[in-house]
């Protein structure tokens, strides 16, 4: 699940790792819910305007061991990354504060591998890439105070960086 996006705390997210094949291996196991077809009809929400309540539950994994040694071991020399990544990287990791331009700096990072990504998809996707905006999604997060989405993120960039 890329950062940034709200997720119903009702959903249960697979564990992070490649997945190949059809629907059903990409997914895991679906339930249908609801169904629409054309000319049904759809009664109106009766909270419209109540939003959809989201949590950081569905992001959770087990912890990484020393999330911060992790971090810096893996910002250090990685193609693709901005050099200030593994500097960002510690300052999150030791609490000694991440300034706002340098949280703008990340973001803006941030925003450019994702449209990276976004644009090549579905054809020509960069794994390297991918791993990458999760690696700096968990830098993001560890500096906001997430340690949830910090570990999700950095479990998704360990999957992606793993060696077949």
């Amino acid at each position: 699940m890329p950062p940034g996006i709200a997720i119903p705390s009702v959903v249960t997210l697979l564990e992070p790792g490649e997945r190949r094949g059809d629907i059903e291996s990409m997914l895991g196991q679906v339930s249908v819910a609801a169904s629409y077809t054309p000319l049904h009809y759809l009664p109106d929400a009766a909270d419209v305007n109540e939003p959809i309540p989201t949590s950081p539950r569905p992001r959770q994994v087990p912890a990484v061991e020393e999330l911060g040694w992790e971090l810096g071991q893996a910002t250090n020399w990685r193609d693709g990354l901005p050099q200030m990544a593994h500097t960002l990287a510690k300052a999150a990791s030791t609490g000694t504060g991440v300034i706002d331009n340098e949280v703008e700096f990340l973001h803006q990072h941030l925003a450019a591998l994702r449209e990276r990504v976004l644009d090549a998809y579905p054809d020509d996707v960069d794994a390297a890439a991918v791993a990458n905006w999760q690696l700096l999604a968990s830098i993001e997060a560890l500096a906001a105070a997430d340690t949830i989405g910090a570990n999700y993120h950095f479990a998704w960039f360990q999957a992606l960086s793993r060696v077949p």
